[in-house]
């Protein structure tokens, strides 16, 4: 819940991260019930899911969607935004089947994934030339 990026890059001089980029669109929503609930608004859409990425590209899962309106679902995401490192959207994948996870091979070249399919199973496929 909430479109929020945000890039680092490591500092050798100083042996720390510094923030490169900072990109939002939406700031989370949160709501309170009592003593039982504090937490993402159910009308609030679920954004990145998980990030992984090479020397060139960063991989963000995307959701989109609310709990109020696919429930557990909203944690699942078939987009898959492809950022350069500048953060400016470069391409954009999408999958026939509800991701939870992404990774990438040494190479970068193949992409991993744990899709639901209904049950949850380890699926891959080569990335697109960019």
């Amino acid at each position: 819940c909430g479109d929020l990026v945000s890039i680092y890059e490591y500092n050798e001089a100083t042996g720390h991260f510094q923030p490169k980029k900072n990109m939002y669109t939406t700031f989370p929503e949160y709501k309170y019930q009592g003593d039982n609930y504090f937490g993402a608004s159910r009308e609030c859409p679920f954004t990145y899911l998980d990030a992984t990425s090479t020397d060139d590209y960063i991989y963000l899962l995307y959701s989109g969607k609310t709990t109020q309106d696919v429930g557990l679902t909203a944690f699942y995401g078939n987009h898959i935004f492809v950022l350069n490192w500048e953060g400016e959207k470069v391409a954009e994948l999408q999958c026939k089947q509800d991701l939870a996870a992404l990774c990438l091979s040494p190479d970068g070249k193949t992409m991993y994934v744990i899709a639901y399919n209904p049950e949850p199973e380890v699926m891959y496929f080569r990335l697109p030339v960019l």
